[in-house]
């Protein structure tokens, strides 16, 4: 455990020249999150040593550790050098990173196994794209052997900024959803229940970790920010559509602004904005309607109660749910809404309320075809 880990003062981290992800990520991690175990590593100078166990001048590995220096991957360093020497075997299952890792208690943290499965994936095991970090690492090795930093300092910069997302992902977006997250099981689309969390949250990662399966594992988010906007995201796993949502919303907005302009089903479930409710923007491939987003920050907050958006929300997910006062012919299969007495919900389009008057439609279209003439 850590507690048993003395102070070990490092001035420098030597490593190999064409350093892999897996090197470049346990020093990443050793600067970060090391400098108690390790006093001075957080400005340590990077050299490069020949692969292998050798060290520069032939002494052993310890006589330098000794100095204040701390190899990773190379020298056949004590602690963080997962290559066979002579005098131990290869550490089976360990690279430089995971044993640094394992070192300052972070192993089994959930952010750094996610790195740790993509450096593996992309370097460990050779499945690297051509665009991906390593293989571009790569490239600027090759076209800078005489200034190694090059490709060193963009890898540290770039997966850097992505550890530390992660590291927030699953620290303090997690608490933050755990405090502030409200969870209501409700009927869904496809014969199954759906959870549907409210948050009311800044936190630009908050959906994401709700949607995921490690995290929140709810289908459909409502975030509100501090400003009002308020931003709909859906888990892509549930295959919900949001058309049934987007409508009614903008409809309400149109109707608060009072500014009823667009009415038409197909209007009002198109991609990006429609006119009377600019301030939302609908999102058909991602199926998302947002009020406002990281991008697009000067939109002006819906003028719609968060709990009149839930409500929403609730109908639109729900196929069984109908106007009360006419809910129980609609689940007989038959619509009363007319021109001289429209129905307010099949007035929104539900797909449910459109399926009935289609299947309406269709056995009259059978009833009322003449019979087949007789041979």
């Amino acid at each position: 455990m850590t507690a048993t880990h003395a102070p070990i003062p490092v001035h420098t981290i030597p490593t190999h020249h064409g350093e892999h992800l897996d090197e470049i990520l346990a020093i990443f991690l050793l600067k970060t999150l090391g400098e108690k175990f390790f006093p001075g590593i957080a400005d340590a100078k990077i050299v490069y040593w020949g692969k292998g166990c050798n060290t520069p001048d032939g002494r052993p590995v310890e006589a330098w550790e000794a100095e204040g220096y701390l190899p990773v991957g190379v020298g056949g360093g004590t602690l963080f050098d997962e290559h066979a020497t002579p005098t131990r075997p290869r550490r089976e299952g360990e690279c430089a990173a995971s044993l640094v890792a394992k070192y300052l208690d972070v192993f089994d943290e959930l952010w750094f196994q996610e790195v740790l499965e993509f450096v593996t994936r992309d370097d460990l095991k050779g499945n690297a794209s051509q665009y991906d970090i390593g293989a571009i690492a790569k490239i600027l090795q090759l076209q800078n052997p005489d200034n190694p930093e090059v490709a060193f300092e963009w890898v540290m910069i770039g997966l850097g900024a992505k550890i530390k997302q992660r590291m927030a992902f699953w620290r303090q977006t997690r608490q933050e959803f755990e405090r502030l997250a409200k969870i209501e099981t409700v009927p869904g689309p496809f014969g199954k229940d759906i959870r549907i969390a409210v948050i009311r949250s800044n936190d630009p990662q908050i959906a994401k970790y709700a949607t995921s399966r490690k995290g929140g594992d709810v289908q459909l988010v409502v975030q509100q920010q501090e400003t009002g906007n308020v931003q709909i995201f859906r888990s892509h796993r549930s295959n919900i559509k949001l058309y049934d949502v987007a409508r009614p919303i903008r409809l309400e907005e149109e109707y608060l602004n009072d500014k009823v302009v667009t009415t038409s089903w197909t209007e009002l479930e198109a991609e990006g904005t429609v006119a009377g409710s600019e301030n939302w923007c609908f999102g058909e491939h991602g199926q998302w309607l947002l009020n406002g987003s990281l991008t697009a920050t000067d939109v002006p907050p819906t003028k719609i109660p968060l709990e009149t958006i839930v409500k929403i929300i609730k109908t639109a997910m729900d196929p069984a749910s109908f106007s009360p006062d006419r809910a129980p012919k609609c689940r007989e299969g038959t619509c009363t809404s007319t021109s001289h007495n429209p129905c307010p919900w099949y007035e929104l389009g539900f797909k449910r309320c459109r399926k009935i008057r289609f299947n309406m439609s269709q056995a009259r279209t059978l009833t009322q075809a003449p019979a087949a003439s007789g041979q």
